[in-house]
């Protein structure tokens, strides 16, 4: 922020690069700490520590900035409670563990190749065994004292005894979010090419697909278009091939309809025949779902009794006005557990007027993250 605010007073004080800096208002230290693979053993690391001769630095940065912190905001916030939930690791998950100390070794030992493993991608790993084990091997059994299934115990049993007052919960996780790209109601354009036909264009998630509010009908695909024009039809060319693909009401099949843009328009006359050429088929079974903790939790939760329209994912609304209605619902009480992550679901979410609970199943990257409120 110096090097962008107050180049000129920098120069003035011979500092022109970050080691400078440095050695005038930085300590260097050189410290144990534990293994990013989790074995339990230490390490000497050499890391910047500590600051030095922070008066004169908060002096320098003040010609620039206006410096404010909570105490001095006088801010009103309510008081947290904050309880440590401990889960036991499983035997699986200690089993997994080990394996990262392994690997860790044999990169230690310069015997791998950094593209095909390295250290952020052990100490990435050991966060999502102690997530969940099925993280790391989707056909590991669902430990019942898992993190994850205290945490769905936890949000039921609050959802239960605040359900005369509708409370709101939110819980963070950071890790395993659903993905737009896994969805299968999808709008896709095929163009034509000297090979064939290419994809286009892409849009995913057509409707609510786990309310299976979906399109339904050609109809439907004529209002979608026009109500997304300034989006997909001035992109259109003579001869694209527009399919929709709408998974039905059981969730056990996808059906696909295709249409031709000709003279300004879509017509659906030969849709069969234009899904032959792109070589789909009419109706395909449903891919299996990946594994990912939001649907599992959401899945848990509606078994328990918790109706499915009173749990929402911050990542299906993706536009401000989207966003708006989804807050409005929960401060009435209508959304009463809200799953996302500290990204999408941190600062600037006002939602809190019937807020009782958050659950954090996994550590955010930043401090500031970390508080209460």
């Amino acid at each position: 922020m110096m090097r962008y605010l107050q180049a000129s007073l920098l120069e003035e004080c011979n500092i022109s690069h970050f080691d400078e800096w440095a050695t005038d208002f930085g300590t260097v230290k050189t410290d144990y700490e534990l293994k990013p693979e989790s074995d339990g053993k230490y390490q000497l690391k050499t890391r910047f520590a500590q600051f030095n001769n922070l008066p004169e630095l908060m002096g320098m940065f003040k010609e620039a900035a206006d410096i404010r912190t909570a105490d001095t905001l006088d801010l009103e916030k309510p008081l947290a409670h904050v309880h440590e939930v401990v889960a036991q690791p499983s035997k699986i998950q200690k089993r997994l563990i080990k394996s990262l100390s392994k690997r860790a070794s044999k990169i230690r030992a310069g015997g791998v190749d950094p593209r095909d493993d390295n250290m952020l991608s052990i100490t990435n790993d050991g966060r999502k065994i102690g997530l969940d084990q099925r993280l790391m091997q989707s056909g590991c059994p669902d430990d019942p004292n898992s993190k994850v299934n205290m945490c769905v115990n936890n949000v039921f049993d609050i959802y239960t005894r605040t359900a005369e007052k509708k409370s709101t919960q939110v819980i963070f996780c950071d890790m395993s979010t659903p993905k737009q790209a896994d969805r299968q109601d999808r709008f896709e354009i095929y163009r034509p090419s000297e090979n064939g036909y290419d994809l286009s264009r892409r849009k995913v998630g057509l409707g609510k697909e786990n309310s299976k509010s979906y399109i339904g009908s050609f109809d439907d695909i004529k209002k979608y278009i026009e109500k997304n024009s300034s989006d997909i039809e001035d992109k259109l060319l003579e001869g694209d091939i527009a399919v929709f693909r709408v998974p039905s009401a059981d969730g056990q099949s996808i059906e696909s309809r295709a249409a031709v843009y000709m003279n300004g328009k879509f017509s659906e006359t030969n849709s069969v025949d234009l899904l032959e050429k792109l070589a789909m088929s009419p109706i395909e079974d449903m891919p299996p779902k990946k594994f990912n903790i939001y649907d599992d939790i959401r899945t848990k939760l509606t078994e328990m009794g918790v109706p499915e329209k009173e749990i929402a994912f911050i990542h299906d609304y993706d536009t401000a006005e989207k966003k708006q209605e989804l807050f409005n619902a929960m401060n009435s009480g209508d959304v009463r557990v809200l799953l996302g992550s500290t990204q999408k679901c941190g600062a600037g979410m006002n939602a809190q007027e019937k807020m009782v609970a958050l659950h954090h199943l996994d550590a955010p990257l930043r401090p500031s993250d970390d508080e209460p409120f």
